[in-house]
C-alpha cells in the first residue's frame, strides 16, 4: 500500500485542504497505476517553525513537499 506524505508549516493546511489534496492524490494514484483508490494512503505531517532549514538557515518560505513511495514492477491494471 504505497505511503504518500505531504508535509507542510503547522498551521498551513486546512481540513478542507486536506480532503482536497488526499482526494486528488488518490485519484492521480489510480489513474497512472490502475491500481484501486483505496490503497494509496496519504499522510500529512506538521512542520514546526524552526524544525526546517534549507541550506542551513531556516525555511522562510511557504512549501509543500510531497514523497511517494510506490513499488517497482507492478502492472498496470485494466
Amino acid at each position: 500500500m504505497p505511503p504518500y506524505t505531504v508535509k507542510a508549516a503547522a498551521g498551513r493546511l486546512t481540513d478542507p485542504q486536506k480532503r482536497e489534496i488526499a482526494r486528488d492524490i488518490t485519484h492521480i494514484h489510480s489513474e497512472a497505476t490502475g491500481a484501486q483508490g483505496f490503497l494509496a494512503h496519504v499522510i500529512f505531517q506538521a512542520i514546526r517553525v524552526g524544525d526546517h532549514f534549507f541550506g542551513g538557515a531556516p525555511l522562510e518560505s511557504d512549501q509543500l513537499f510531497v514523497r511517494a513511495q510506490i513499488r517497482a514492477g507492478r502492472r498496470r491494471l485494466k
